[in-house]
Formats: structure tokens, sequence, C-alpha cells
């Protein structure tokens, strides 16, 4: 991820040292089977994270077994739902502060699994930002690579 940020910022892959506030600990999820709950399209926005953060989800079952996988919106606002089609192993990355996302209701008998996470980067991720109204108050760790 530094090595991407430092080549678009035209550094070549090898900027200085950057700081990166990650989620701690990190979101864990799980949907039994059968079950007819879902969670309903929404964007992060609206629970207090700020458009400085990047959202990274981490399936721990097979999203083939379970058929129930994480669906982001391509273009804000738009409503164009695409699967985030991540195996064991892999972690999904998208923009989930201002596009929305959801998951359907896990049909099988298999239990979903799954951690998510928001990473800010520094320049991008604003620490004193809170949404008014909010209390809530996701804790960071802060890495400099």
């Amino acid at each position: 991820m530094k090595r991407k940020i430092d080549a678009e910022a035209g550094e070549g892959g090898e900027g200085g040292e950057r700081t990166f506030y990650i989620q701690d600990p990190p979101t864990l999820r799980i949907q039994p089977g059968p079950c007819a709950r879902s969670v309903t399209p929404h964007n992060d926005a609206q629970y207090g994270h700020q458009p400085g953060e990047l959202n990274f989800w981490v399936p721990f079952t097979d999203v083939q077994e379970t058929r129930t996988t994480l669906w982001v919106e391509e273009n804000e606002e738009k409503g164009d739902f695409t699967s985030l089609d991540v195996n064991l192993g892999e972690v999904g990355v998208f923009f989930g502060t201002l596009h929305k996302h959801f998951v359907p209701a896990n049909v099988t008998n298999k239990t979903r699994v799954s951690i998510d996470f928001r990473i800010g980067v520094e320049g991008w991720f604003d620490t004193s930002w809170s949404m008014k109204g909010t209390k809530d108050k996701h804790e960071r760790r802060i890495i400099k690579l």
C-alpha cells in the first residue's frame, strides 16, 4: 500500500516515511446460516467515518460455500453494486466511507465469518475529525513505514 501511494505521488514507490492509522481492533463479523437477516446498503459516513479512510475486508470462510459476499457500489450514490470477489487468503479493499455496501442474507447451512477494518493515511486522514452528533471513537494504532 505504501509503495502504491508513493508511486502515485510521483515518488517512484520509494517516498519518505508515511504514517498509517489502523483501526484497532478490527471488527469481527459472524453471520450464521440459514438466516433471513442481512446488512442493508449503507456507507460508513453514516456511522462517523471520514473520507480519509479505506476499508479492508478479509473473509475467513469460503464465500463459494456460504454464497454470501460483500457487495460494493462502484460509483458513489449510483446503486451500481458489484460483488467483492475475495477468496480465502485475500483481502478486499474499497472506499466504504462514501460508497454504499451490503451483505445479503446467508441462506446456506454454513456460518460466514470475516473481519473488516479501516486504514487512514497521513495527508488524507484527519486525526482530530469527528462527526457531529456521534459519540463513537474508533481506536487507532499508529504505524510509520
